[in-house]
């Protein structure tokens, strides 16, 4: 069924409210994710069935109110006035209530029919407080309903309360010509007259009260709206009126205590249970380390937990490679590597999939139990010395698993420019893959005490060229702003299990979506040069490129062989040691044995810090070319890692020759 013919429910909100939870629960798996027109947020929508009525959901980003300070915030906003949805859900967490009405009374002016969705009861329950409905309902003159998504609480009653609404429109007790009840005397005639000259006319979705308003406050974009919109003579009478968004933005936010005040009634001991953690998680100096340690600590359990089954799947990819090859081979040899380039391609898919699915759990927990928002409030502070904002330290870190679930994590980020260089940043983070390779050449050709400072050593001089590149990117960069960080500390809740799974499950579906056919594709245009003509790597167009780079080479220490290997790791890092044992025409166990008696330490040395920073994996350039587009994978991310990589290596190589 076509959604665009369906009646439209937009669901609204600010962060951390459950708002996705709700989403998941009223749509389940019929969903969509895509990006909303030339932006790089995600947009979600999916369908509904609503007493027998099928309905279109969209799960707008979070937003504070209809005055936007963010990219998000404007997007939704946006929507809200322009596409004019049928319904508009507005969820509403109990433990900042007063906050949240608000953004009701804005919402209650666009002239749409607006359902309240309180949520989060049980968590203002654990805090003594007993939240009413009805007084809500009877204040705010909107439908109002308590729901806890993740146990199916209050489902039912709310969509109840949205087919009301599609059928009667009940939820628009405040319509553009009823004065806001909480307007300051001196305002309410000014906003009558102004309201009066907007309803001219004007062909924005909000109502004309909703827009007067705003441009009472002082909204620019409402403001630069008008000037370019109305006519001449309206546009002189607006600028006559005096802002006042400080009056109006106090009077609405009494107005909000006092509906809140009213729904909710202390009856209890407010519950300290996480008060003395989260003064040391937010603490300057011991809050980064906190996160450092529970972030190991994530890191491991992931690793352990998330690494068998790709391992499982990788060798049954391997004998099903060989089958392929084995069959086509014969018809032509480099046939055979096309064929093994759709395997690897397809299995790097399936493999990537319950690894980052593993890793996008951990991660759910860690935002579900309220401690991801106090990562990025730590660590705010020194990622604004390279540009960034705490919300781009928390994408990075999804780098940590694997490249391309740091490149999606960056929509985070509260700018389009915040995304970018998030995104172009993500692989100078060395991904488990790379740190795998690290942790085994290093134990095949160091002694186990020197094998654990040259990794270290490895990751120490990531984090500086990561420093070092955020840096060079904010300077290059255009439009160099402020690194503020707009960012609600939730309250700490026990993990939900369910909402967790859900989670983990819909990025790993659209990481599916989004990157698996240009994976396939890249996996197999890189294999035929991998085995075209010949069939064998050693004599490809591939091979012969790692030959003809042999000059080049010397001066890292490496022959054609090494360079020939790294090049491979396009396809996967893992790659690197495979396509060295079939260079060297030695089995996978021999080549600890036959590098050991090839290769010097500072050789050996130049080899991890190239391989761990070289360009990233087709997987991961599949997904920056679509979160960021195709000139940038080649110029920023390709162009810079690559030299970034030579670069050091030369360094390493020449100092360590000096040294040794």
């Amino acid at each position: 069924m076509n959604a665009a013919v369906l009646p439209m429910v937009a669901l609204a909100g600010q962060p951390n409210t459950g708002k996705s939870t709700l989403f998941n629960a009223l749509t389940g798996l019929r969903q969509q994710v895509g990006n909303w027109p030339g932006r790089t947020v995600d947009k979600k929508t999916g369908l509904a069935r609503i007493r027998g009525r099928s309905v279109a959901v969209v799960d707008l980003p979070g937003n504070y109110g209809l005055t936007p300070a963010s990219e998000e915030e404007r997007i939704a906003r946006d929507f809200l006035l322009d596409s004019r949805p049928d319904v508009i859900v507005l969820a509403l967490s109990a433990i900042s209530l007063e906050r949240a009405l608000c953004h009701a009374l804005d919402a209650a002016l666009i002239g749409v029919p607006v359902v309240l969705a309180v949520t989060m009861i049980d968590i203002a329950e654990r805090e003594g407080l007993v939240f009413d409905a009805e007084v809500l309902e009877r204040a705010s003159g909107l439908p109002v309903v308590a729901v806890n998504a993740a146990k199916g609480f209050g489902l039912e009653e709310l969509e109840a309360a949205v087919d009301r609404a599609l059928a009667t429109g009940a939820g628009t007790a405040l319509r553009s010509t009823a004065v806001p009840s909480y307007l300051p005397d001196k305002v309410r005639s000014v906003w009558d007259t102004m309201r009066a000259s907007l309803s001219i006319g004007h062909p924005r979705g909000a109502s004309a009260g909703l827009l007067a308003l705003k441009v009472l406050e002082g909204d620019q974009d409402m403001l630069a709206w008008a000037r370019r919109e109305l006519p001449a003579n309206t546009i002189v009478q607006i600028e006559s009126f005096q802002f006042d968004g400080h009056g109006i933005n106090a009077a609405r936010h009494a107005k909000a205590v006092e509906m809140a005040r009213a729904a909710l009634r202390q009856v209890g001991e407010i519950s300290p249970v996480f008060g003395r953690f989260d003064i040391v998680a937010t603490h300057p100096l011991a809050g980064p380390l906190l996160a450092v340690l529970v972030l190991v600590l994530a890191f491991t359990v992931g690793m352990l937990v998330g690494f068998p089954l790709p391992y499982l799947i990788m060798k049954g990819m391997f004998y099903a490679e060989g089958y392929v090859n084995g069959l086509l081979s014969p018809v032509s040899p480099w046939l055979g590597g096309l064929g093994m380039g759709v395997v690897r391609g397809v299995g790097s898919v399936v493999c990537l999939t319950p690894f980052l699915v593993t890793f996008y759990a951990i991660f759910a927990l860690l935002e579900d139990v309220g401690y991801l928002a106090r990562i990025a409030y730590v660590m705010h502070g020194p990622m604004t010395r390279i540009g960034l904002t705490g919300k781009a330290f928390v994408a990075l870190l999804f780098s940590l698993p694997c490249n391309v679930a740091g490149v999606s994590a960056g929509r985070i980020c509260d700018s389009d420019r915040q995304r970018k260089m998030a995104a172009i940043l993500a692989p100078f983070v060395p991904c488990s893959a790379k740190l795998a390779v690290s942790a085994t050449l290093a134990s095949w050709l160091f002694p186990p005490w020197i094998a654990g400072a040259a990794v270290f050593g490895v990751l120490v001089l990531n984090a500086l060229l990561l420093g070092l590149a955020g840096t060079t990117v904010d300077r290059l960069l255009p439009g160099r702003e402020a690194q503020h960080l707009l960012l609600e500390l939730p309250r700490y809740q026990r993990p939900r299990l369910r909402v967790i799974a859900s989670e983990a499950v819909a990025r790993g579906w659209a990481f599916v979506q989004k990157a698996g056919t240009l994976i396939v594709s890249f996996c197999v245009l890189v294999w035929f040069f991998a085995y075209y003509p010949t069939g064998d790597i050693r004599t490809s167009l591939l091979g012969q490129v790692g030959v003809r780079l042999e000059p080049l080479g010397a001066v890292l220490g490496f022959d054609w062989r090494l360079l020939t290997s790294l090049l491979t790791s396009v396809l996967n890092k893992e790659a690197v040691l495979a396509t060295l044992a079939i260079i060297y025409g030695v089995p996978l166990d021999r080549l600890p044995e036959v590098l050991r008696a090839e290769m010097g330490a500072a050789q050996a040395m130049s080899f991890m810090v190239a391989q761990s920073l070289f360009l990233p994996c087709v997987a991961t350039m599949g997904v920056l070319r679509k979160e960021c587009g195709r000139s940038w994978v080649v110029l920023a991310v390709a162009g810079g890692t690559a030299l970034a990589a030579l670069v050091a290596a030369l360094a390493v190589y020449q100092w360590l020759l000096r040294m040794l």
